[in-house]
């Protein structure tokens, strides 16, 4: 699952209806094969998530049966699971209240090797720009708009992928021989997402405006 979460779709629908989701247009909605069949699986930004004492905003989430939650929030955690009493404990790998997520923005796909070093990946559901700017699977990226890879973070680097419309420049690697190419991101859907106001809650001890 490459979202955060998964929710049926009458529970996404009303956090729509709340405010508290925006739907992703349909070209930005992906499909799943399931049975030999082709379902169309819906997708949804959240506002955000609280999960055990952490906030997570922004979050992709997809419809599903069953409630999932995906590897990018639980990988903040350590998760614990005791089989015999189906119990599930998870404790925040760090102290800060809020964390943040690689959300992908667009179609370009890149992962860190377990040695630090940063290859592009192919995306099935990738529109084309990769290949119109000659990016190959398996080219090793060592530059980004001039900065090397080896100073780059994971969130710096998911930064930087994820803004639909960014011209990056990119210094590569393949077969030993480096080159270099411009990479315009194309959008797969809004990040981040445009929310309206959030509604203020309903306190009834609060004193009534003269």
């Amino acid at each position: 699952m490459n979202t955060a979460l998964a929710l049926q779709t009458s529970q996404l629908e009303q956090l729509v209806r709340s405010g508290d989701a925006i739907r992703i247009s349909q070209d930005g909605a992906a499909t799943l094969g399931v049975n030999s069949k082709q379902s169309a699986i819906r997708l949804y930004w959240l506002r955000y998530v609280d999960v055990a004492g952490k906030r997570f905003e922004n979050v992709l989430a997809t419809t599903s049966q069953e409630a999932i939650i995906g590897m990018q929030i639980l990988r903040h955690f350590d998760v614990t699971f005791n089989l015999k009493q189906r119990l599930l404990r998870m404790e925040p790998l760090d102290s800060a209240d809020r964390a943040r997520f690689a959300v992908r923005g667009t179609d370009f796909k890149a992962v860190f090797h377990p040695s630090g070093r940063l290859f592009f990946r192919d995306d099935k559901y990738s529109n084309g720009a990769t290949e119109l700017s000659g990016i190959k699977p398996g080219d090793e990226i060592i530059e980004i708009d001039g900065d090397s890879v080896d100073q780059c973070t994971f969130y710096s680097v998911t930064d930087r992928f994820s803004k639909a419309g960014t011209n990056l420049h990119l210094k590569c690697r393949r077969d030993g021989k480096e080159f270099e190419v411009d990479l315009v991101l194309k959008s797969r859907y809004q990040y981040p997402p445009e929310w309206p106001p959030e509604r203020e809650e309903f306190n009834p001890d609060a004193v009534p405006e003269k």
